[in-house]
């Protein structure tokens, strides 16, 4: 398998690609903290640990 089929796979399965490339589970984000002048948003757990940055509409 190459790399595009892997991907497609893990967002097929609902897993979310942050900007740096990571997949993360819906399930373990606890606060997406939106900065829409920037487009991203912040994606933090129950601990209030940094998980990774989303895309999100200006």
């Amino acid at each position: 398998m190459n790399e595009k089929n892997i991907k497609d796979i893990l967002r097929e399965n609902g897993l979310l690609e942050t900007i740096e490339g990571q997949f993360i589970s819906p399930i373990i984000i606890a606060r997406i903290i939106p900065e829409r002048k920037k487009g991203i948003a912040i994606v933090k757990d129950k601990h209030n640990n940094r998980l990774g940055t989303l895309r999100w509409p200006k």
